[in-house]
């Protein structure tokens, strides 16, 4: 019970929780947005261009998502230490 009190407590936790939802938030989308394709599957006519964008366009806006994560992962880890980014 204490244990769990002072996990609670410490300066990291807030980081943790906001990068643990977010990653269980980005893994959600792209489950949702794969059936979405998969269901779809544009693979001929005049819109197939658009559906091929909107895939390329998506898997790389994850993909900096993730990037962003990672940042913001790194600078809790690396303020929780005693520095930071921008010198804190």
């Amino acid at each position: 019970m204490r244990r769990e009190k002072l996990t609670d407590e410490m300066s990291i936790m807030p980081y943790v929780r906001f990068v643990g939802g977010a990653l269980a938030m980005i893994l959600l989308l792209i489950f949702v947005l794969t059936e979405i394709f998969v269901a779809i599957d544009i693979t001929s006519g005049p819109f197939e261009s658009v559906a091929n964008d909107l895939e390329s366009i998506g898997a790389t806006t994850l993909g900096l998502m993730v990037l962003g994560i990672l940042i913001i992962s790194a600078d809790a880890i690396m303020r929780y230490f005693g520095a930071g980014f921008g010198g804190r």
